[in-house]
């Protein structure tokens, strides 16, 4: 109760400075998050096997433990990168990162599992909430599509909340594109907001790099592109598509140097192996199928549609065989009413101020 006092404190803060056409979405929304939260906790109690976000949890308060009896040996563990794997066995570097991160919310919270999740949950909200704030301040016309996609989407909302990674990624994302809008549109950054994108970029390549890679070449590929085309606004769009696809490959070579995963000659079987690991704990009846799919370009390239349309539109209505399918099948159908409905109206227009910032 104290710590839901505490960010319906910080929260009410947030809400204080900005005007009322935004303010009667704040406490609705933010309740949404946190209820998801707890909502996430319980499926996880109730319904899955296994448990990741208790697995974290569990591992955090062994750090927090190290703290109450040792403090430099604690925060000489939070900078060594090895330490999860020593005290822990953690040999994935991106989980050991996570649960230091929560380790310190363990501290907080006295080792309050739902208390923790409320803190997540409203980083995660925080996010999205900068988000919506700059796209209705300069693109006002599309306040509406960015409150329900960000803060009321039931499936983005509650798999980006509680006790996950996913609630920082995605808190810590959000952030990093309203920040980009607030450059693009050339807003005035305070030295705080600056901070926050380097932190925000920071926790978002250590737990999700694939993340942050596409983050930032299509963000260097879109100002290079406003750069080239500020003087021809009259440009069709297939050909302002052209351009933007070519000027994306150099930040995405660029990026290949960044990690072992993204060499060129690496890549591709990343792909494969990731698609394979998810299929072996799968249950057959709810995986994409893909067409002869091998770590080739060829392969790779004809099977990427089907994998997009899959990833976002899917399950199809008419494939549902029990009720949680047909509550995702129902928010898909919506999601692709939407989707078609945002690329007529603004993907298209020639008088379209936004056509770049649509394209990436």
């Amino acid at each position: 109760l104290v710590h839901l006092v505490v960010i319906v404190a910080i929260a009410f803060q947030v809400y204080r400075r900005h005007d009322a056409a935004l303010r009667i979405w704040f406490w609705p929304a933010l309740g949404f998050k946190l209820v998801a939260g707890v909502c996430l906790g319980l499926l996880y109690i109730y319904y899955y096997p296994v448990a990741d976000t208790f697995l974290y949890f569990d591992h955090a308060r062994t750090f927090a433990d190290l703290a109450r009896q040792d403090l430099s040996a604690y925060l000489s563990a939070l900078v060594n990168e090895d330490s999860g794997e020593a005290l822990l066995g953690l040999k994935d570097s991106r989980a050991s990162f996570f649960v230091k991160l929560i380790s310190v919310f363990c501290l907080i919270t006295n080792d309050h599992y739902w208390a923790t999740g409320f803190y997540c949950s409203f980083l995660s909200f925080l996010g999205a909430w900068s988000l919506v704030l700059t796209i209705h301040k300069h693109i006002a016309s599309l306040t509406t599509a960015a409150v329900v996609s960000f803060l009321f989407l039931p499936s983005f909302v509650f798999w980006s909340s509680g006790l996950l990674k996913e609630s920082l990624t995605i808190g810590a994302l959000l952030f990093l594109c309203a920040a980009f809008l607030g450059v693009w549109f050339r807003d005035s950054l305070s030295w705080w907001h600056v901070v926050l994108a380097g932190l925000s970029l920071w926790v978002l390549w250590t737990l999700k790099y694939y993340y942050a890679a596409v983050l930032v070449g299509v963000t260097c590929a879109a100002m290079l592109c406003k750069v080239i085309l500020s003087r021809r606004p009259a440009v069709s769009f297939w050909l302002v598509c052209t351009i933007w696809v070519l000027v994306l490959l150099i930040p995405m070579v660029a990026v290949t140097f960044l990690h072992p995963n993204f060499r060129i000659d690496r890549f591709l079987d990343v792909v494969i192996e990731n698609n394979a690991a998810y299929e072996a704990i799968s249950s057959p009846g709810s995986l994409i199928r893909f067409y002869h799919l091998d770590a080739s370009v060829g392969s790779i390239l004809l099977n990427t549609p089907w994998a997009l349309i899959s990833g976002l539109f899917r399950p199809f209505v008419w494939e549902v065989s029990n009720l949680p399918q047909m509550f995702a099948a129902a928010e898909n159908l919506l999601l692709l009413i939407l989707f078609v409905t945002g690329l007529r109206r603004h993907g298209f227009q020639k008088t379209s101020g936004h056509r770049l910032l649509f394209i990436s």
